[in-house]
């Protein structure tokens, strides 16, 4: 290629540069102007499925368009994701997911379709549950050192519902019998609500699961709480131990929730969504809604959520190693 060819035509990439670079700012500026689908990986009617439309109806507002919710259930949130990650990085389609997606899915799952820091853009955490260790009702235990007696005498027969393998739930259940130093019966589940009704229903012994949407359940005696498994007693709860106050080495797995976009999502878009989520989140609406349905705000920047994939990935492959689980 003759010389000033060459120069000419990095000229026009240069002077083309900032032409693409202003029209990216003029398009973020503009964002949004039509409505925007939120894709959920809970079922309707679940926490994250009510959680994520309390938030996006006041970020709708704010935000002056339709937050459409799109619920994609199945495969730990490998059905959302992958929606997800296939959109275009417009801030047209956005994830509402788990740390058991984000993080445990790729130390239990021998091929995951997608890698969660590489497909996906970190936008904002948005709350973790309150979590407790329930029995049913006829299970002759009134206490955790109760249990632990009775899952030691009867190795193997006592069960434990939780959502699929290598769920937060799954993984909580084999990380407490390896810290009490029994043998528990996994059964699986397409999802927590399923399990808590078999556990209310007498076809599961115990469960571990989000406190929220329990009170029914506790009031009319079909399932006891025994323990919470946060590192402190839970202010609705001030009576119930901690897992840890029985067991010292007790730590649960990492539960929160997270908005991702797909990967390459413009900077200025992730800021928008995130200035307007934790707007949301700590409104007084959200607020009182986080508290009748015990959970705790959580929120922060794209940074953070992106710090919190890192440190949960570390923690869960280090827990996955000690209590031997293989990918299936």
């Amino acid at each position: 290629m003759p010389k000033q060819d060459l120069v000419s035509r990095l000229g026009c990439l240069m002077f083309a540069a900032p032409l693409l670079l202003a029209s990216a700012a003029v398009r973020a500026q503009a964002y949004p102007d039509r409505p925007i689908t939120a894709v959920v990986f809970g079922a309707a009617g679940t926490s994250p499925d009510l959680f994520a439309r309390a938030l996006t109806r006041l970020m709708s507002v704010s935000m002056k368009v339709p937050i459409v919710i799109e619920n994609r259930p199945g495969a730990s949130g490998v059905i959302a994701t992958e929606e997800v990650v296939r959109a275009k990085p417009d801030g047209y389609t956005l994830l509402f997911t788990s740390s058991t997606t984000l993080v445990n899915l790729k130390y239990v799952m021998k091929k995951v379709p997608f890698d969660s820091q590489r497909d996906l853009t970190p936008i904002a955490a948005t709350f973790a549950p309150v979590e407790v260790l329930v029995v049913r009702a006829g299970l002759p235990v009134h206490s955790l050192p109760e249990l632990i007696d009775l899952a030691r005498q009867r190795p193997g027969d006592v069960s434990y519902g939780a959502a699929g393998y290598g769920s937060i739930f799954h993984l909580n259940g084999e990380d407490f019998a390896s810290a009490a130093g029994v043998n528990l019966l996994h059964v699986a589940y397409k999802g927590p609500l399923a399990a808590l009704q078999d556990v209310a229903a007498g076809n599961v012994d115990m469960s571990f699961n989000s406190f929220g949407g329990l009170s029914a359940m506790v009031s009319t005696g079909r399932v006891r709480i025994l323990a919470t498994l946060d590192d402190r007693r839970y202010k609705g709860l001030p009576d119930v131990p901690t897992v840890a106050e029985v067991l010292p080495g007790y730590h649960k797995v990492d539960s929160w929730f997270a908005m991702m976009g797909p990967a390459k999502l413009p900077a200025p878009i992730v800021g928008r969504l995130n200035a307007e989520l934790n707007k949301a989140l700590h409104s007084p609406q959200m607020v009182d809604w986080m508290d009748k349905n015990v959970a705790t705000p959580l929120g922060g920047s794209p940074s953070q959520i992106a710090a919190m994939i890192e440190a949960s990935s570390a923690r869960t492959r280090k827990l996955v190693s000690q209590i031997g689980l293989q990918p299936e």
